[in-house]
């Protein structure tokens, strides 16, 4: 590589918001991600250049999607770091010869796959620049012991091995296709996060409920249907509910469709048919038209019941206890939906009352926060470590299921006699935990495996009483899963980050980017936004469904 490149660890940092950048958008080849790059000096790029960029994984090259472009620093997630260079003639060379040998990488790996029979799909493979490590993209529908696959590949190509399980969009954006429309799948050409889509988008939009219609080729919900749904929101606000009773000229009759857009609606008038009215010509109960709304539709509730992780689930109705807005359930929540389980919340910042016993639910989750129970708590008065504490001894003595995550952990050591002390070391990021014998020989968590990443995002770990086993340990805090008894697990650790609750904490945290610059165990903002979450959440996922079993 050539001398003239920028130190690796340049970033662009500034305070301006109305700062202009000029920001090159940087496309990887194989995952077909984008990212932004600051150009900076008189050099010049140009659309499907090969450049040399600086990212977490080190040096890499990637293709120019554009010229560089002026962009306010507002609209700019800081700091972000400098393309380094042009790629030369030989560093494309280098390139080229590396792409052939990851296509014959993933030949040898699917016979490997073949031979340990393992339910997994190969998706690509690339090394990087440096060539310090060979990664391999997979989907599959659970985890995956991978252990003897990984000690193959690195003995056939001597090289540092790496398996990521991806989701079924990004399958659909590294291998590309042609979507119901005819055209090009939007995430391969232009998508470069994927957001949210639901099927109360697709109702309200006024679009067939029928999974053939609004799925696209991964089998999710087409993302197109988010594209003018802030438009539908917006109008839908001052439009009845359909199947709502509602008052016309002509008399009471219910909503059968509606046309937000063109501003009128369908009614069927008891004895009169179905009409069609102007919003402005009808009357009814807006409260009731926001309960209805977010009721979901019979179509809904089937389709929630066909994804079910867990079939034989019993219905449970769990109770989250939440200190703070940015800490908030995630993964937990999401599972809890997905399983059909009635969910109910105490918001203790918002001096919400906590349950006065356990009687009115299952499964009880203490999720995490800024405080402690061997504290200074003087600064959130709405915290009352003694009456949560109080909370768990009930349902303990209830015989309730109890999961404490990072702050509910702790306390959660608390209800059994435990004292809760300072961790060896601050840990925020996303680092691995190493699971003891106990926790290997535990049929709830024994399917991590020897090792797994976690987030993390603490300074306490909870008390040890005598009874209690320590299934999981990092390299900066000696507890990060510990059982309690078969129903009341604590986790230092946290499974249920997803880039969304990452989000929320980073910008929580106003010293984060310092804290990394000197601590062994804190990540930079951008490498936490960079993880992965989808495997930690599936670890999660299937934790939950082994222990709610009966």
């Amino acid at each position: 590589m050539e001398n003239n490149i920028i130190d690796e660890n340049t970033q662009i940092v500034s305070t301006d918001p109305e700062r202009i950048h000029k920001v090159l958008i940087v496309t990887f080849e194989t995952t077909k991600k984008r990212y932004y790059f600051e150009v900076l000096g008189d050099e010049t790029y140009k659309k499907n250049d090969k450049v040399i960029v600086e990212t977490i994984r080190g040096t890499e090259l990637g293709i120019a999607s554009n010229s560089p472009l002026p962009m306010k620093e507002k609209d700019l997630v800081l700091p972000i770091k400098p393309v380094i260079k042009l790629a030369s003639e030989k560093e494309i060379e280098i390139y080229n010869k590396q792409r052939k040998e990851a296509d014959e990488a993933f030949i040898a790996c699917k016979e490997k796959i073949r031979k340990h029979q393992l339910e997994m799909k190969l998706i690509t493979c690339e090394y990087t620049f440096d060539k310090s490590k060979l990664i391999f993209y997979f989907t599959a529908n659970g985890r995956i012991d991978f252990r003897e696959l990984v000690k193959d590949l690195a003995v056939m190509f001597k090289t540092r091995i790496e398996l990521r399980q991806i989701g079924v969009r990004d399958e659909a954006r590294i291998l590309g296709n042609i979507g119901p429309c005819g055209k090009e799948l939007c995430c391969k050409t232009f998508i470069n996060k994927f957001d949210s889509v639901s099927v109360k988008m697709a109702r309200d939009q006024g679009l067939v409920i029928n999974p053939t219609k609004i799925s696209g080729v991964c089998g999710r919900l087409l993302c197109c249907i988010n594209y003018e749904y802030s438009q539908y929101e917006e109008a839908l606000k001052n439009f009845p509910a359909v199947n709502q009773s509602v008052k016309t000229e002509i008399g009471e009759g219910k909503v059968v469709s509606i046309s937000p857009l063109n501003n009128f609606l369908y009614v069927d008038v008891k004895d009169k048919g179905i009409s069609r009215f102007s919003i402005d010509d009808i009357k009814f109960n807006r409260k009731e038209a926001s309960i209805l709304k977010n009721m979901k539709t019979k179509e809904e509730i089937e389709n929630l019941n066909k994804n079910l992780k867990f079939k034989g689930a019993q219905k449970m109705k769990i109770h989250f206890i939440l200190h703070e807005t940015f800490e908030v359930p995630g993964a937990y929540l999401a599972w809890a939906a997905l399983s059909g389980h009635d969910v109910t919340m105490t918001k203790v910042y918002q001096d919400e009352k906590l349950p006065e016993n356990a009687d009115s639910f299952d499964f009880l989750i203490i999720m995490g926060g800024p405080q402690s129970p061997i504290g200074d708590n003087s600064e959130f008065p709405y915290f009352n470590p003694e009456a949560e504490i109080d909370l768990i001894k009930k349902a303990i003595k209830a015989d309730k299921y109890i999961v404490g995550v990072c702050l509910g952990a702790q306390l959660l050591g608390e209800a059994y006699g435990g004292t809760t002390e300072k961790s060896p070391s601050c840990e925020i990021g996303n680092f691995p935990i190493e699971l003891t014998e106990a926790g290997l020989g535990d049929e709830n968590i024994k399917h991590f495996g020897k090792q797994a990443t976690t987030g993390h995002w603490h300074s306490d770990m909870p008390g040890l009483p005598d009874t209690a086993e320590i299934l999981a340990k990092s390299k900066g805090c000696p507890r990060q899963i510990i059982k309690y008894s078969k129903k009341h697990y604590g986790f230092q650790c946290h499974l249920e980050f997803t880039k969304k609750v990452a989000e929320l904490l980073i910008n929580s945290d106003k010293d984060l980017e310092k804290k990394s610059q000197t601590l062994p165990y804190v990540q930079s903002p951008q490498t936490i936004r960079d993880n992965n979450y989808n495997e930690m959440n599936n670890l999660l996922y299937e934790f939950l469904d082994n222990f709610t079993k009966k």
